[in-house]
């Protein structure tokens, strides 16, 4: 179905897209049942039945901008715009699962510009969070450009800052003031769709609970105001935390987070946490079904939490009594 979409999306009609469709089917035989994997001829279910050619999308050729203008009149090469984005690479084994997760996110972000995923370690909110900022990067959906900042060593609202001016300014951000290149990327956000992700932000007012502070509390006081600026802006911040954190009091959407444990669609019969287990024994040649019921029953107890099932997974050579 990707592949059938996605010449529909690119203007071919309809039945060039069913014929690179069954194609792609042939290509990869493989089909998931279960007792396992199986190989199929299933390329010629895939029928199309039409009077007519039919062309649903018709891609249309963009408004020249005014460097691209700029650009043909001194007859030099055009930089091509694209979205800006620094967002870690995808882990190991991909982003499994989670959809109606996304789904949550999103409509909490149509109430509140604001949003922390909360979820205890493991659980998978940074996985979440890099994964709803992909979809947005596909679907356009915050053209402005998505930011992602860690706070597990203590960044500031200068950190947060710089990192998003350098991206859109290069080394000419740098050389302006302080308060101007505040000034200049709050007034950004607030005027273009952006996604700011800020990732493992507990330790900012200390965690565990008497820990201390990775920031100051006149630190803290800067991004408590920096949110409250945003508010009615056209940006979303996500925040990932293993906690409330009510001390922001900017009016935040909170967002719980359980384990892998919703059916998976991908592949039918299996929940998340199983198709994510499927995933990783693919890479040590297993195959879920050959496993030991041990091992079947011990990511049951594991409640769906990604790293425990990762865990679990590499070690499925050894012996299960030596767990």
């Amino acid at each position: 179905m990707a592949r059938f979409y996605g010449e529909l999306v690119g203007g071919a009609n309809l039945s060039t897209a069913v014929a690179a469709a069954r194609i792609s089917v042939l290509n990869q035989p493989k089909r998931l049942s279960p007792r396992g994997q199986r190989t199929l001829k299933d390329w010629l279910v895939p029928v199309l039945y039409q009077q007519e050619a039919y062309t649903p999308f018709t891609p249309q050729t963009p408004t020249p901008s005014f460097a691209a203008l700029m650009a043909a009149a001194e007859q030099e090469e055009e930089q091509v715009e694209a979205q800006v984005t620094n967002l870690p690479e995808a882990g190991t084994y991909g982003f499994v699962g989670r959809s109606a997760e996304i789904l949550v996110l999103e409509r909490a972000f149509r109430q509140n510009n604001v949003v922390l995923l909360k979820g205890m370690g493991g659980v998978g909110k940074t996985q979440l969070a890099l994964g709803f900022g992909r979809w947005l990067a596909e679907t356009q959906g915050r053209d402005g450009g998505i930011f992602f900042t860690s706070f597990e060593q203590g960044a500031t609202l200068s950190n947060v800052v710089n990192e998003i001016g350098r991206q859109l300014g290069g080394e000419r951000f740098v050389s302006l003031m302080a308060d101007q290149q505040e000034q200049i990327v709050l007034e950004y956000l607030n005027t273009n769709p952006c996604l700011l992700i800020w990732d493992n932000f507990e330790p900012v007012a200390g965690f565990p609970a008497g820990n201390q502070p990775l920031l100051t509390e006149p630190e803290r006081q800067r991004l408590q105001q920096w949110l409250k600026a945003m508010r009615g802006g056209k940006s979303w911040v996500l925040m990932t935390s293993r906690r409330d954190e009510p001390w922001l009091d900017c009016g935040y959407r909170l967002v719980p987070l359980a384990g892998l444990s919703r059916p998976n669609r991908r592949y039918p019969g299996l929940s998340d946490s199983e198709a994510l287990a499927t995933q990783i024994l693919q890479t040590v040649n297993v195959e879920l079904k050959n496993l030991p019921p041990e091992y079947l029953e011990l990511l049951k107890l594991l409640g769906g939490i990604r790293c425990l099932c990762e865990w679990c997974c590499l070690i499925c050579n050894a012996k299960p009594q030596q767990l």
